[in-house]
Protein backbone atom coordinates (compact mmCIF):
# COMPACT_ATOMS: atom_id res chain seq x y z
CA UNK A 1 0.00 0.00 0.00
CA UNK A 2 1.59 3.24 -1.08
CA UNK A 3 0.83 6.49 0.70
CA UNK A 4 3.19 8.41 -1.54
CA UNK A 5 0.54 10.43 -3.39
CA UNK A 6 -1.16 12.17 -0.42
CA UNK A 7 2.11 12.63 1.49
CA UNK A 8 4.21 13.64 -1.52
CA UNK A 9 6.76 16.06 -0.03
CA UNK A 10 7.46 13.96 3.07
CA UNK A 11 8.26 10.92 0.97
CA UNK A 12 10.26 12.74 -1.69
CA UNK A 13 14.05 12.38 -1.49
CA UNK A 14 15.76 15.01 0.67
CA UNK A 15 19.21 13.89 -0.46
CA UNK A 16 21.05 10.84 -1.74
CA UNK A 17 23.55 8.94 0.36
CA UNK A 18 25.60 7.39 -2.39
CA UNK A 19 22.94 6.07 -4.72
CA UNK A 20 20.33 5.55 -1.98
CA UNK A 21 17.66 8.27 -1.65
CA UNK A 22 16.79 9.43 1.87
CA UNK A 23 13.31 10.90 2.26
CA UNK A 24 12.29 13.90 4.33
CA UNK A 25 10.22 11.56 6.54
CA UNK A 26 13.31 9.43 7.23
CA UNK A 27 15.41 12.51 7.97
CA UNK A 28 12.77 14.04 10.26
CA UNK A 29 12.13 10.62 11.83
CA UNK A 30 15.80 10.25 12.68
CA UNK A 31 15.98 13.79 14.06
CA UNK A 32 12.86 13.44 16.22
CA UNK A 33 14.16 10.07 17.45
CA UNK A 34 17.49 11.57 18.52
CA UNK A 35 15.77 14.51 20.24
CA UNK A 36 13.34 12.08 21.89
CA UNK A 37 16.16 9.98 23.38
CA UNK A 38 17.90 13.13 24.64
CA UNK A 39 14.67 14.29 26.32
CA UNK A 40 14.06 10.84 27.86
CA UNK A 41 17.54 10.90 29.40
CA UNK A 42 16.77 14.34 30.84
CA UNK A 43 13.37 13.01 32.08
CA UNK A 44 11.51 15.78 30.28
CA UNK A 45 7.80 15.28 29.58
CA UNK A 46 8.28 16.78 26.10
CA UNK A 47 9.82 13.45 25.09
CA UNK A 48 6.29 12.09 24.61
CA UNK A 49 5.00 14.54 21.95
CA UNK A 50 8.35 14.33 20.14
CA UNK A 51 8.16 10.54 20.37
CA UNK A 52 4.63 10.60 18.94
CA UNK A 53 5.87 12.70 16.00
CA UNK A 54 8.71 10.20 15.54
CA UNK A 55 6.33 7.24 15.48
CA UNK A 56 4.03 8.94 12.97
CA UNK A 57 6.88 9.91 10.64
CA UNK A 58 8.56 6.50 10.69
CA UNK A 59 5.18 4.78 10.49
CA UNK A 60 4.60 6.59 7.20
CA UNK A 61 8.02 5.47 5.94
CA UNK A 62 7.24 1.86 6.85
CA UNK A 63 3.74 2.08 5.37
CA UNK A 64 5.11 3.46 2.11
CA UNK A 65 7.74 0.71 2.01
CA UNK A 66 5.19 -2.04 2.69
CA UNK A 67 6.90 -3.00 5.93
CA UNK A 68 5.55 -3.59 9.45
CA UNK A 69 3.62 -0.33 9.68
CA UNK A 70 0.94 -1.90 11.91
CA UNK A 71 3.60 -2.15 14.61
CA UNK A 72 3.73 1.65 14.63
CA UNK A 73 0.04 1.74 15.61
CA UNK A 74 1.06 -0.16 18.74
CA UNK A 75 3.99 2.22 19.31
CA UNK A 76 1.65 5.20 18.93
CA UNK A 77 -0.82 3.71 21.42
CA UNK A 78 2.01 3.13 23.92
CA UNK A 79 3.30 6.69 23.46
CA UNK A 80 -0.12 8.19 24.13
CA UNK A 81 -0.55 5.93 27.17
CA UNK A 82 2.93 6.90 28.42
CA UNK A 83 2.19 10.61 28.02
CA UNK A 84 -1.07 10.30 29.95
CA UNK A 85 0.53 8.19 32.71
CA UNK A 86 3.49 10.56 33.09
CA UNK A 87 1.19 13.58 33.17
CA UNK A 88 -1.10 11.92 35.74
CA UNK A 89 1.92 11.03 37.90
CA UNK A 90 3.30 14.56 37.56
CA UNK A 91 -0.03 16.06 38.64
CA UNK A 92 -0.28 13.64 41.59
CA UNK A 93 3.19 14.66 42.83
CA UNK A 94 2.49 18.39 42.62
CA UNK A 95 1.56 19.59 46.12
CA UNK A 96 -1.74 21.38 46.47
CA UNK A 97 -1.44 25.04 47.45
CA UNK A 98 -1.89 25.62 51.16
CA UNK A 99 -4.76 27.88 52.18
CA UNK A 100 -3.78 31.36 53.30
CA UNK A 101 -3.77 31.97 57.04
CA UNK A 102 -6.63 34.15 58.21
Amino acid sequence: MSVHVPLGPLLDPAFHLGSVPTTWAELLGFTTGAVNVWLVVRQNILNWPIGIANVILLGLVFLDGGLYAVLYVIFLTLCVFGLLAWRRDLLARTPAPEPAAA
